[in-house]
């Protein structure tokens, strides 16, 4: 069996098994009863995509071999850094494939390579102790900003070697940053979205009626990404049981408005991104996980985060999924 498209649902609650070699590219399976779910020891089965378990409480969903002598051999994707020190609040990465992360005064800016290993452009830099939120600009020089929690109402720019360049005085406090490919700077005010020009001089603002997520508040969360297509991602503030994301023209005019219903809502956000056939990933905070929607803004999938709490989340060229978190 080769499966080319879409997802491939183990619909059954009873136990089942896998055999032969297959290729999936999404598997799924949702349990409401104790049962496992078993691979053929003696042939490969490959997936590609996402293998999706899910399980009810006291009802445990288990995933083996047919065989114990066997184990599984996975690979999903990018690295898992635990070495961010004092940063890991949020992240950016650069045209090179370079990982930026923000830290405290004595540990700077970290840099790593895309594998995950240290990159030699990390050096300890100034303004580091107001850099909460990160973003490099397309000419490689990196934007800091301190977030609502700091009384600070610059964003300071450093040369792409980590050296000061100079600093942009906004008259306010700059939350989330981030710039696109044309050079125009967005930023988070409360629940505004101010543009720059690629110059730093002020352009226009757009308030984004259904509020920001954690605007406002000491919260780290990175509300807002820009979709390779240059549209604006904002992730609203949950009311009640819905969240919902609004959808700006990198005009900041509006353009649409998505509303999605979870098993919960998503009252703390970690990060917000968009891969390039348009699904939407969106860091969980509270419950620990990624939650994916469709381009519609419809519920595609969700997976868990192993106990870490995301605080961003980015994705690179190639739709791999970094997550930076504590």
């Amino acid at each position: 069996l080769i499966s080319n498209g879409g997802t491939v649902n183990m619909i059954s609650t009873s136990s089942q098994k896998i055999i032969g070699e297959n290729t999936f590219e999404n598997l799924k399976k949702i349990s409401n009863v104790r049962s496992s779910l078993l691979f053929d020891s003696d042939h490969t089965t490959t997936i590609t995509g996402n293998l999706t378990l899910k399980g009810i409480a006291d009802n445990t969903l288990t995933i083996g071999p047919t065989e114990a002598a066997y184990q599984f051999e996975k690979n999903i994707g990018a690295p898992a850094f635990s070495d961010l020190e004092g940063g890991g609040l949020s992240i950016a990465i650069a045209s090179n494939g370079n990982i930026y992360s923000p830290g405290y005064p004595e540990y700077g800016i970290k840099v790593f390579n895309l594998d995950g290993t240290p990159s030699n452009a990390y050096t300890p830099v100034p303004y580091s102790e107001n850099a909460s939120y990160i973003a490099i600009a397309p000419n490689g020089e990196t934007y800091l900003t301190g977030g609502a929690g700091v009384s600070d109402s610059h964003i300071y720019i450093l040369n792409a070697n980590g050296t000061a360049s100079t600093s942009i005085d906004v008259g306010y406090n700059p939350e989330e940053i981030n710039i696109a490919d044309s050079g125009y700077i967005y930023v988070v005010n409360g629940d505004d979205i101010n543009v720059l020009n690629p110059d730093g001089t002020s352009s226009t603002t757009a308030t984004v009626a259904g509020g920001i997520s954690g605007s406002g508040t000491y919260n780290i969360d990175n509300p807002m990404a820009i979709s390779p297509n240059g549209e604006i991602y904002v992730l609203n503030s949950a009311t009640g049981a819905e969240n919902s994301i609004t959808v700006l023209n990198p005009d900041v005019t509006a353009s649409t408005t998505y509303t999605f219903t979870l098993d919960a809502p998503i009252n703390d956000a970690g990060g917000i991104a968009i891969s390039s056939s348009g699904k939407i990933y969106i860091g969980d905070k509270t419950n620990s996980r990624v939650v994916v929607l469709n381009s519609d803004g419809t519920f595609d999938t969700a997976f868990d985060t192993f106990g870490m709490t995301p605080w961003d989340l980015k994705l690179t060229q190639d739709n791999k999924i970094l997550i930076s978190g504590r």
